[in-house]
């Protein structure tokens, strides 16, 4: 085969190429063009706006794998779906939707088709997404989007369009027209069920088929933040209505449905209901909450479809008025408290009132009280909560017979609350509860074992437990006795010093040892022992305001966890040895070097 002869036959296999080509993919058309206009995605015009922008859109229709989706703008830039389920949409889909033509797209790069191929352009009936956008009865963009693919040095795409109603495949060079649709209609459906905020909300209507006795319960939004009233049925107090609207307002979807499954048909039959009113009445909806398998089916009033919500979050919704109620027991503040009465069932009462800023015991009459120990009882009181009322009588509920009786009186009113037997528990791991009662009423409650330990107190608990039942303040003087070494505090116009066995001002740590000696409280009141086996080898004398002394005697050596002490001539401890918190004692046990700045 000569020279001319391969030519030839090159020539032809180039031809015969060419035309296996365009008999393929159709003949380039370069005298055709597309073009989209640069579409604003909001109502104001930008500064870099190619000219001739138009819009925005109110409207968007896409058409992908057979499944229409339509959204609407609805209020301001927010945009909802309207088919298939009416939801809201998700507002960064939709900005890549848009922002996709904010600078408009066009091609000259066209090739006639025929309908058989477009398949090899990402654009048969099975590949290809359907965008229309409009404007009112204006369409702004309408186009059928095919394959994209990385064919640039820059990384850019080029995505292969085609208008409805031609037979042109045009190639956008350098964007990706088709990422930003193709989507499946849950990726686009915005979860949260309503756009209202939970300060948004002024009335609710509860409708609780389960509830035989209240079925239904009317609240309305007081004048301060989070208060709430009940007027249906009237005479309960409420609380817990701010975390409540924020649980509706906060509402997800776990998926939409355009209808309820077969097997789960009925699951909307008994709903419970949720009516919001919110802004100044004007807006109304009803949230009904069902049943479901493993999530609860629920459909919003006006709105086509149904949604499924999360048990957790069903149940949050599902409240009744035992639910809602407040669950604080006492509207008084701790400060309110004049008088406190403790029965123990077969003991005698306790009883102490307020005695100008600190407490004193009525009962019994020869013990001290420890302030700080009776305000945190009165404050455990105003801030009692509990964890549940019953409607009813509770069998084995002990409070004809209470374990526990606490009086008490604030301002003008007198309170009585019972606290009866545990309540019985199937799960081991629950915690305790226990049954009370206020003020003889038929309602039973259920307190908390902690709430309950707050207040169960006894003598010994409320006793003032200190060695010296004095201030700080109070102290002028201390003289710190050691077998080797004496060492003397003194307050001097209001400053502490050391003035023997030498002088140092301001010396390090002393507040300590004055605010420990005042507060010193004994940790076991009577050990047998003898001072002479306690080996009491400090002592501190303790000068006051008024004059008087003090001794404290204390040992060096820690046993069981203590010091020992004694405080001779203290009539409360005699002269029987005690110990005291041996961290306490630590600091009380400076010598000289001690107190120097270091």
């Amino acid at each position: 085969m000569n020279r001319t002869t391969l030519i030839i036959l090159g020539l032809f296999v180039v031809l015969l190429a060419v035309y296996l080509v365009v008999d393929r993919h159709g003949e380039e058309m370069p005298d055709l063009r597309i073009e989209v206009p640069a579409i604003r995605a909001d109502g104001q015009p930008k500064d870099d706006e190619p000219e001739g922008a138009v819009g925005p859109p109110d409207r968007m229709e896409i058409i992908r794998k057979g499944v229409t989706m339509v959204l609407r703008r609805g209020n301001g830039d927010q945009w909802e779906v309207v088919e298939p389920v009416v939801t809201g949409a998700r507002t960064y889909r939709v900005n890549a939707m848009l922002r996709v033509f904010q600078y408009g797209a066009e091609s000259s790069l066209g090739r006639a088709v025929a309908a058989d191929d477009l398949k090899d352009y990402g654009l048969g009936e099975d590949r290809r997404i359907q965008v229309r956008m409009m404007k009112g009865e204006e369409i702004l963009v309408a186009l059928w989007i095919g394959d994209s693919e990385k064919v640039n040095d820059d990384g850019t795409r080029d995505t292969n369009v085609m208008s409805p109603d031609g037979d042109a495949v045009f190639r956008v060079r350098g964007a990706d027209l088709r990422k930003p649709f193709d989507l499946d209609p849950d990726e686009i459906q915005d979860k949260k069920i309503f756009r209202f905020k939970k300060d948004e909300v002024r009335r609710l209507v509860i409708e609780d088929p389960r509830d035989e006795a209240r079925p239904r319960l009317v609240f309305e939004k007081g004048a301060g933040k989070d208060e709430w009233k009940l007027v249906e049925p009237g005479g309960y107090q409420v609380g817990g209505l701010g975390s409540y609207c924020s649980s509706l307002a906060n509402l997800t979807a776990i998926r939409f449905a355009e209808k309820l499954p077969g097997a789960e048909a009925k699951a909307l039959d008994r709903t419970y209901k949720v009516t919001i009113t919110t802004g100044d009445g004007e807006e109304v909806r009803t949230l009904e909450l069902g049943a479901g398998r493993g999530a609860v089916w629920a459909r919003v009033s006006n709105r086509d479809g149904f949604f499924q919500v999360s048990t957790s979050a069903a149940k949050g919704l599902m409240k009744g008025l035992v639910d809602l109620r407040d669950k604080k027991l006492f509207d008084f503040a701790k400060e309110d408290v004049q008088r406190l009465e403790l029965i123990e069932r077969g003991a005698n009462a306790v009883v102490l009132e307020r005695d100008g800023d600190g407490w004193r015991f009525v009962s019994p009459a020869d013990e001290a009280a420890s302030s700080a120990s009776v305000n945190r009882l009165a404050s455990a009181l105003a801030a009692l909560r509990t964890q549940t009322y019953r409607d009813s009588a509770v069998e084995g509920a002990g409070l004809d017979n209470p374990q526990f009786v606490l009086k008490v009186t604030a301002g003008a009113a007198v309170r009585v609350l019972e606290i009866g037997n545990e309540k019985p528990q199937d799960d081991e791991k629950a915690s305790k509860r226990f049954y009370a009662r206020l003020d003889g009423a038929a309602e039973i409650m259920e307190l908390a074992d902690y709430s309950v330990k707050g207040l169960r107190k006894s003598v010994d608990d409320l006793r003032d437990e200190r060695v010296f039942r004095i201030e700080a303040d109070e102290i002028t003087g201390v003289e710190i006795a050691y077998p080797d070494q004496t060492v003397s505090l003194k307050k001097q116009g209001g400053a502490w010093a050391v003035t023997a066995p030498e002088r140092i001002d301001d010396p390090q740590g002393v507040n300590t040892i004055i605010s420990t000696l005042a507060n010193l409280p004994v940790k076991q009141e009577d050990t047998g022992k003898t001072p002479e086996e306690a080996q009491l080898s400090v002592t501190y004398t303790i000068t006051t305001k008024d004059g008087k002394t003090r001794t404290l005697r204390l040992s060096e050596e820690v046993a069981n966890g203590g010091n020992y002490a004694q405080a001779p001539g203290l009539s409360r401890l005699g002269d029987k040895v005690f110990t005291v918190n041996q961290y306490k004692a630590a600091n009380l046990l400076k010598k000289l070097p001690d107190l120097k700045k270091k």
